[in-house]
């Protein structure tokens, strides 16, 4: 599967995956912000992430649901599903 094999949609509400306000340190104060992607994009870029992690994860290799990363991309698939 490639990038390529998903029609381009512009992002719309209805369209993206929303993933929860974020907020981060930024210089020293706390920046807020939002992420969104188009769920085609989301799902094989997390899929890629997740495949790649679990190969070098020794955590993943003892016990999974402990590793923070696999739970964090986990999360991030069930949002983008919904």
């Amino acid at each position: 599967m490639t990038e390529r094999a998903f029609e381009l949609t512009a992002l719309s509400n209805t369209t993206a995956a929303n993933f929860g306000e974020r907020a981060v340190d930024a210089h020293g104060s706390s920046a807020h912000w939002f992420p969104h992607g188009c769920r085609p994009c989301v799902l094989l870029h997390v899929c890629r992430a997740q495949l790649d992690h679990t190969q070098t994860c020794e955590q993943c290799a003892d016990e999974p649901a402990r590793c923070r990363t696999t739970t964090a991309l986990r999360q991030i698939l069930k949002a983008a599903r919904r």
